[in-house]
């Protein structure tokens, strides 16, 4: 019956994992949770000194940075750094310029974007005009070997679906009167 059917299930379930853990295991190593690592994300804390698989990849494309300063960096392009979108479970990844590198570090909770959002709201129906306007900056400072520049408008780009969202949620700009 059903519970033979069930028992099946998790048997072919359990050889199909292990098949797929010999053939391709090698291409996704387990991560040991360091003391370093729950200072900066204290929800790791339960799993310090345990070797955990990881369950979130972001594949950006690379390109050489050209910044002539930088010219061996591989300067990473992804349409978002976002791990997790759901509510009450947000992450994403935070890119941090190390010497001639980048390092990601995972953030728990919802990117630092409100001020943008905020001002996003404020621009309107000329929002749209504004991100094109960060895109070709982004574009130029390419073109200029801009690196460090070309870095920051692209972040923008790549946030703007976020800082859009968050706009929505905070409903329409305040309007403030000063009298004098």
């Amino acid at each position: 019956g059903a519970q033979g059917l069930a028992e099946d299930v998790r048997y072919y379930g359990k050889w199909m994992r292990d098949e797929a853990e010999k053939r391709i295991g090698h291409l996704y190593p387990k991560i040991e949770v360091t003391a370093e690592m729950a200072k900066e994300r204290p929800d790791l804390k339960p799993y310090v000194g345990r070797k955990l698989t990881v369950i979130a990849w972001l594949w950006a494309r690379t390109v050489k940075s050209p910044n002539p300063a930088f010219a061996q960096v591989d300067v990473p392009l992804a349409s978002t750094f976002m791990l997790s979108t759901k509510p009450g479970k947000e992450a994403y990844v935070e890119p941090v310029i190390v010497g001639g590198g980048y390092r990601f570090t995972v953030k728990v909770g919802k990117p630092k974007d409100a001020a943008a959002a905020e001002l996003l709201a404020k621009f309107g129906g000329r929002a749209e005009p504004a991100r094109e306007l960060a895109y070709r900056l982004y574009n130029l400072c390419e073109r200029k070997k801009r690196a460090q520049e070309a870095l920051g408008y692209n972040a923008l780009v790549q946030s703007w679906p976020e800082i859009a969202r968050i706009a929505r949620e905070a409903g329409p700009p305040r309007q403030y009167r000063m009298e004098v």
